[in-house]
């Protein structure tokens, strides 16, 4: 996919957010994004590459662009909050709901995360077969999972090839963040908050090793 192409998937994470969190939108709603973390034995680059990684994938679908996105400090995706009891970071939507598209692409991206890193740039035949493997395989865990059951076809694919792009473009992050991912990540999942009481109402989750 080149750069070109990515406008145009762009434009359906707020309309697939939507359809499939509502209640985000509403105005005494707040949408974060929770990771749960182990606390003891983190690689520390491991782990910053996958802070990295969330935190480029948010900026790669900001309406300015990675590069905009990348020199405004008041863009940047913030921590909300982090819990101590396990590592538990918090990710919260901006207050006028214009990022809850980015963020459920972020959280579909790091639950798939682990499968998608295994679909790599292939040299022979046979790396090239198994990667057409992964992918088939991936796409057919979107297609059961419960979160994604309103997309056609055509919408898992859209979602497939921005992940894909996503992939192309972090393609130094992802080995590390995915090693992360496997080893230290126990959950990840969004929730529903009421911005008046303290807590959230949990819509999806895994664990942190894909679908």
């Amino acid at each position: 996919m080149d750069e070109d192409r990515l406008p145009i998937l762009k434009k359906y994470p707020q309309k697939f957010a939507q359809s499939t969190f509502p209640e985000s939108f509403d105005s005494d709603k707040t949408l974060n994004l929770v990771i749960i973390m182990a606390d003891s034995d983190l690689s520390l680059r491991d782990l910053s590459a996958y802070l990295s990684l969330i935190d480029h994938i948010y900026g790669r679908m900001s309406p300015p662009g990675f590069t905009e996105y990348s020199h405004s400090t008041e863009s940047h995706f913030k921590v909300l909050e982090v819990r101590h009891k396990c590592l538990e970071f918090i990710l919260s939507c901006l207050p006028d709901k214009s990022d809850v598209g980015n963020i459920v692409i972020v959280y579909l991206f790091l639950k798939y995360l682990h499968p998608l890193s295994l679909a790599n740039a292939y040299k022979t035949y046979e790396e090239a077969r198994l990667t057409r493997f992964r992918r088939k395989r991936m796409k057919h865990d979107m297609h059961k999972d419960d979160m994604l059951k309103n997309l056609n076809n055509h919408e898992i694919n859209k979602l497939i090839s921005l992940f894909e792009y996503f992939q192309l473009q972090e393609i130094r992050l992802i080995p590390r963040a995915s090693r992360f991912t496997t080893k230290s990540v126990k959950e990840i999942k969004i929730i529903l908050k009421d911005s008046s009481i303290s807590n959230g109402k949990l819509k999806g989750g895994n664990d942190g090793s894909g679908p």
